[in-house]
């Protein structure tokens, strides 16, 4: 008896249909003259750009809504876990997951190729595409104390249409370790990040005078980055990502069939009943926590019995100073 494999294959569904979006949008931009041509080619761009970055990456599956320990949403990173964001298990990464928060509102608007608005729909399959500048490209006598680039795109499922779309915007954060909250206008409460804003409809980065439309923007991108963050926090302290492959002789033939056969996709396992205990009780920060220091990696005796592994990594306040540890190295005796 074949062990049946509800494997997901969003990246595999997302190239196919952005791959043949492409090729619709360049024939739709004939029909056009001028700059409509130029922006509609342009747009078109984004999507075998994506789609071409989708077939690099390294696909993490996560559970419903991209929550790994936390509850809230809304939550944005602590300062323990914003360092772990460096720490992205590849140069390209999407991380795919379900959505059920608020599905019977309207509330995310996707864009047709020219950008007007085409469908207002909660998408129920999300993928959030990571591209870590730093891993991808080594430039010689970069400097190293520049802070770390990492670009954030949003592809999602609409069901009104039945194909994945590439929202219009992405976002890259700057230093992901400087997280300050913030309040909104609206008087929501969140978090921010020193951001840099794209608009793929336009070709062109949001300026500094469009405020009100790069927070807006960046609003929409929080979750992505809180899900990622708490991946890689989730990775930093014992969690270990299983490579899978769909099990389905008939799906596997079909997918080929449709050019995107093959994908390799990675499930995110945590230590068996540490969840809660190892990764969402801790409240604490690096501000108010001891000098710059180097944490070897170790086991961590949990209160349940259990065991877990905590990976080596840098944790403490910069501001207080850094621990420089150095170790004279003496030769024995022979016994």
């Amino acid at each position: 008896m074949t062990e049946k494999d509800y494997l997901p294959q969003y990246a595999a569904e997302a190239v196919r249909d952005l791959e043949l979006g492409y090729k619709n949008a360049v024939k739709q931009a004939q029909a056009y003259y001028g700059e409509d041509k130029k922006k509609l080619l342009a747009f078109a761009e984004s999507y075998r750009y994506i789609a071409s970055l989708l077939r690099q990456a390294t696909h993490i599956v996560l559970p419903p809504n991209g929550e790994i320990y936390r509850d809230n949403k809304t939550t944005g990173p602590s300062d323990q876990e914003c360092p772990s964001l460096t720490g992205l298990p590849a140069p390209i990464t999407s991380f795919e997951y379900a959505w059920t928060h608020d599905l019977d509102k309207n509330i995310n608007p996707s864009y047709s190729l020219d950008g007007s608005p085409m469908i207002t729909e909660n998408p129920p399959k999300r993928i959030s595409l990571v591209v870590d500048g730093k891993q991808l490209v080594e430039i010689e006598g970069e400097d190293k104390s520049l802070p770390t680039r990492i670009c954030f795109l949003s592809i999602c499922y609409h069901e009104s249409v039945k194909r994945w779309n590439p929202q219009p915007t992405s976002v890259t954060v700057f230093d992901p370790l400087k997280v300050y909250p913030m309040n909104y206008s609206d008087g929501r409460k969140g978090w921010g990040t020193t951001a840099e804003v794209y608009d793929l409809v336009n070709n062109r980065y949001i300026e500094a005078k469009d405020k009100e439309i790069g927070s807006a923007v960046f609003s929409e991108f929080q979750g992505d980055i809180s899900l990622v963050v708490q991946a890689c926090h989730a990775l930093r302290v014992g969690a270990v990502l299983e490579s899978r492959k769909e099990k389905s002789y008939t799906k596997n033939r079909t997918m080929d069939k449709q050019g995107v056969g093959g994908f390799e996709y990675h499930v995110l396992r945590l230590p068996h009943g540490t969840v809660k205990e190892t990764l969402g009780s801790r409240t604490g920060t690096d501000r108010d926590g001891p000098r710059y220091h180097f944490r070897r990696a170790h086991l961590r005796n949990l209160s349940s019995g259990a065991q877990t592994f905590v990976r080596s990594c840098f944790v403490g306040n910069r501001e207080k100073g850094v621990v420089e540890k150095s170790y004279e190295v003496t030769r024995g005796e022979a016994a």
